[in-house]
């Protein structure tokens, strides 16, 4: 089966609130308003300053900047497969915030991804997730986004039960000061349009395994449409996307990461 349509879509805001939005309109009552938030965001700077205001993203080095940090494969990697390729990190970087109008404190999208990566180690010594979370927590990444699945199904043969698994492990390699996503693996079709089953298995297998918050859905409304070809690489199947699918990507992103849907989930490691 294909994905399903999505429904609308919004990418209009950021985690973090404006300080003066919900102060009475007296000026008294306004200086009041703005010294208890002001106590209060004290207060919750004191607790790790795990907590930006609203969205509740962490600021895990206390620098002001929510940097999220992507893994990934060949479809977040910028550069390829022509050095001016742009893929959907950095469009996600220009894109507004949830809730517009809210203000929001900086927010730095960056990617380590490599073409050809997967979240299971795959012993050749190609650069897989755990070599890049090394990398993204160098760069003092606050939220990670894991994005894989494609070569380990592919190249890597893997069950989905095991790539699961894989992100099981990775998740656990996270500091707990530093929030994770998982995106759901995009659909690969092969030449008539027929979507894999194998990925529509594993991103069954992740929603069980993890919550809906920490989710990026990047299966649902992705047909063939958004897809730019057979290629060199791939003779047979639909894998890379489009300017159009990187953008459909994006808004997915921003919408999970900056939408302010509670405390993000944290990784596991102590």
């Amino acid at each position: 089966m294909h994905p399903p349509v999505p429904t609308t879509v919004t990418a209009e805001s950021g985690g973090d609130c404006d300080a003066t939005a919900a102060v009475p309109q007296t000026k008294r009552r306004r200086r009041r308003g703005i010294a208890r938030l002001g106590r209060v965001a004290v207060a919750l700077a004191g607790v790790g300053g795990l907590l930006a205001c609203g969205g509740g993203l962490p600021d895990a080095d206390h620098d002001g900047t929510i940097r999220i940090v992507v893994l990934g494969d060949s479809n977040t990697a910028r550069g390829w497969p022509t050095p001016d390729t742009v893929r959907w990190v950095e469009m996600a970087q220009a894109m507004p915030r949830p809730k517009a109008g809210w203000r929001a404190r900086p927010v730095e999208w960056t990617e380590v991804a490599v073409g050809g990566a997967t979240v299971c180690n795959p012993g050749d010594g190609w650069v897989w997730a755990g070599v890049q979370l090394e990398s993204a927590l160098v760069r003092h990444a606050d939220g990670i986004v894991l994005a894989f699945g494609t070569n380990d199904l592919g190249r890597a043969h893997r069950q989905p039960a095991e790539v699961v698994a894989c992100y099981r492990t990775i998740v656990a390699r996270v500091p707990t000061t530093v929030a994770v996503w998982i995106a759901l693996t995009p659909p690969i079709y092969a030449k008539d349009g027929t979507p894999s089953p194998e990925v529509e298995r594993l991103n069954d297998e992740l929603r069980a395994a993890f919550p809906p918050a920490q989710l990026v859905d990047f299966w649902t409304g992705f047909g063939p449409d958004l897809y730019a070809g057979l290629d060199a690489w791939n003779t047979e199947k639909l894998v890379h996307l489009n300017d159009a699918g990187q953008q459909l990507r994006a808004r997915r992103a921003v919408d999970a990461v900056l939408g302010g849907r509670g405390t993000p989930p944290r990784g596991g490691a102590s």
